[in-house]
């Protein structure tokens, strides 16, 4: 297959670079492939149903021509995500002409030969809408539209993989809990470089500091999961688009503050991967937390989680290691490793018997290879890694 289109109308745009696109394509395709495949979680083989219904929108195409190929992958991947129920698609059309717009928008989902039109069909809700929707306008449709049904708000680039099955639903029918999620760089990455000559842009979000990539942890997501309705959100405060800078934080806030729920950042085991390497990323200039006492950061990733299932508790982590509190290092410059956490009082370092902390983060911090994931511990066995006991609810900063 030589091109991906995205089409409104009669229109239709060549989404993406030649050179690059045929990797993007690959990439969908391992993907879909990934989560048809046999090779899932146990908490996914036990449930018979799914529950998440995902809620996002689709820009015009001739406003993000570069970047709609990665928009519609995407996409098509979320399509074939077995634990997402239904897709609620925002679309800006130039007119009403709803029936035109979204045949258009299943048309260049199915372009790609490895997604399944039946899929489309059975899971696609497509609304048509003339300006590029608001948080306010996400958090009224879930209101009145999606009312005790899970809702998965994320921006339009955002590819979920099996890891969404972790997710135990009832909690959030139990308790007035939401989860947030930082995001991390698509699997196709690594090869923009190759084609380009520069890394891709996308930075890892889902990180515990600069140790794994960026140093701002908890201050930036690209999705939400929420059971609505959700009360007493101030309208006023939402009135801004899902790309401005800082967007989330004054979003967040009105979840956590004025809808009474406690956020939690599990991007550690819910992977939110960007699909965003190619074209110029969709934030402006203004901000949107720049009015005091409106704004949340520091929602910092979890690993003891509430509402997850298959986690092995923190606690439990490093049985054939020795534990060492990063703020009581002896032998390595207590400075240089506290600077490389936000929060260094809750890192501990699994350390292999007859090694050093200091040469875990010699590993470590020399490697230009290390991945926001790969530095954690994750199973008892596991040695020369890094346990968070971080993340905690009451740590997030109002401002």
């Amino acid at each position: 297959m030589s091109s991906v289109r995205i089409k409104h109308g009669s229109a239709a745009i060549d989404c993406a670079l030649p050179s690059f696109r045929q990797e993007i394509i690959r990439s969908t395709t391992d993907e879909i492939f990934k989560l048809n495949s046999v090779s899932f979680t146990a908490a996914s083989k036990r449930k018979k149903t799914a529950e998440i219904n995902l809620l996002t929108s689709m820009p015009r195409a001739d406003n993000q021509a570069e970047h709609c190929v990665e928009l519609i992958a995407a996409l098509s991947i979320n399509f074939h995500n077995p634990s997402i129920d239904n897709i609620y698609v925002m679309l800006e059309v130039d007119s009403m002409n709803a029936s035109q717009a979204c045949n258009s928008l299943s048309d260049s989902l199915t372009s790609i030969q490895t997604v399944e039109e039946s899929i489309v069909q059975q899971k696609l809700i497509c609304i048509p809408v003339l300006k590029q929707p608001t948080y306010w306008d996400f958090f009224l449709y879930a209101n009145e539209h999606l009312d005790n049904k899970l809702v998965l708000l994320a921006n339009t680039d955002i590819a979920f993989d099996s890891s969404l099955s972790l997710i135990d639903v009832d909690i959030f029918k139990r308790e007035n809990i939401a989860y947030v999620l930082s995001v991390l760089p698509p699997p196709y990455a690594g090869s923009y470089s190759k084609v380009f000559g520069q890394e891709c842009e996308t930075i890892p979000r889902c990180t515990l500091g600069k140790f794994d990539g960026w140093d701002g942890s908890g201050n930036s997501w690209d999705a939400y999961l929420f059971l609505p309705p959700l009360q007493d959100i101030d309208p006023t405060k939402m009135d801004h688009v899902m790309n401005t800078n800082g967007g989330e934080n004054r979003a967040g806030y009105q979840l956590e503050v004025n809808a009474h729920m406690k956020l939690y950042n599990p991007c550690r085991h819910i992977h939110a991967f960007h699909w965003h390497c190619i074209g110029a990323q969709m934030h402006g200039d203004e901000r949107a937390d720049h009015e005091a006492e409106s704004n949340i950061d520091d929602v910092a990733p979890c690993w003891d989680c509430p509402g997850l299932e298959g986690v092995v508790p923190s606690n439990e982590l490093c049985e054939e290691g020795l534990l060492q509190n990063v703020t009581t290092l002896q032998n390595v410059a207590e400075e240089e490793i506290r600077n490389l956490f936000l929060h260094p009082e809750d890192i501990q370092i699994c350390v292999q018997k007859g090694s050093s902390a200091e040469d875990v983060f010699q590993v470590w911090t020399n490697s230009g290879t290390r991945s926001p994931l790969g530095a954690m511990c994750h199973d008892t066995h596991a040695v020369n890694c890094i346990i968070s006991h971080g993340g905690r609810f009451d740590k997030h900063r109002h401002y």
